[in-house]
């Protein structure tokens, strides 16, 4: 599957995205890097076959999530975007704070969005609440995650 990286035009599948997130996330070793977990597709499956809570605990305890403020302002985000969508959710995040991102697009082609969620992800390990990325940085980042 990295083998997809290789090829300048070709979508990265889930193995790859979620590999590449879990590497990124081990090789930065900055201060900000505490505040992060990386949960996968994998783990957001456990969620659709309703695995019971060995199982859960077994995939999250190494992330540490509950020590991560990051955790807690992406589920504080993830309601927020469902209550702005007319959806009824119930949860208290009066201790929690979500952050605005830039809605324009930074990607002008079809295929690098996979390659354009890993530089965000490797952003927000490193401390950054924005990618700052051209087209042509992109395909330098995709060289970089096959290194």
């Amino acid at each position: 599957d990295i083998a997809r990286l290789r090829i300048r035009n070709r979508w990265i599948n889930d193995t790859v995205l979620n590999e590449c997130a879990v590497l990124l996330y081990e090789a930065c070793n900055g201060p900000h890097r505490e505040r992060c977990a990386i949960f996968t597709s994998h783990d957001l499956r456990l969620v659709d076959r309703d695995a019971d809570e060995a199982e859960f605990w077994r995939r999250a305890k190494c992330t540490e999530y509950w020590k991560r403020d990051g955790v807690l302002q992406f589920i504080g985000t993830l309601v927020q975007v469902a209550r702005m969508r007319g959806l009824q959710v119930e949860f208290d995040s009066s201790p929690w704070k979500a952050c605005v991102v830039p809605s324009q697009a930074l990607q002008k082609n079809t295929y690098d969005c996979g390659v354009w969620v890993l530089a965000t992800i490797a952003a927000v390990i490193r401390g950054f609440d924005l990618v700052d990325l051209s087209e042509i940085d992109i395909r330098r980042f995709r060289s970089f995650l096959l290194t």
